[in-house]
């Protein structure tokens, strides 16, 4: 007897964002820049936006904890 197992796919909402790490730059600024990835091509994007697309998710995760119920 075959089961039918439920699957559930939860897609991001910053799956169409790379986030770009310049931890080194000689002659200008470090930091972290965004760009949209579209149809295998990496396209400028509005920073602002995507940080906060990005900054929700991962804030997201953090609150999940499984047995503890304060921090350290």
């Amino acid at each position: 007897m075959l089961k039918k197992v439920s699957t559930a796919v939860v897609l991001s909402p910053a799956r169409n964002y790379a986030e770009i790490i310049l931890d080194k730059n000689r002659h200008g600024e470090t930091g972290t820049i965004f760009q949209e990835f579209k149809n295998g091509h990496y396209l400028p994007t509005d920073q602002i936006v995507a940080a906060e697309i990005c900054r929700t998710q991962q804030q997201a995760k953090q609150k999940e904890r499984r047995y503890a119920d304060k921090a350290f």
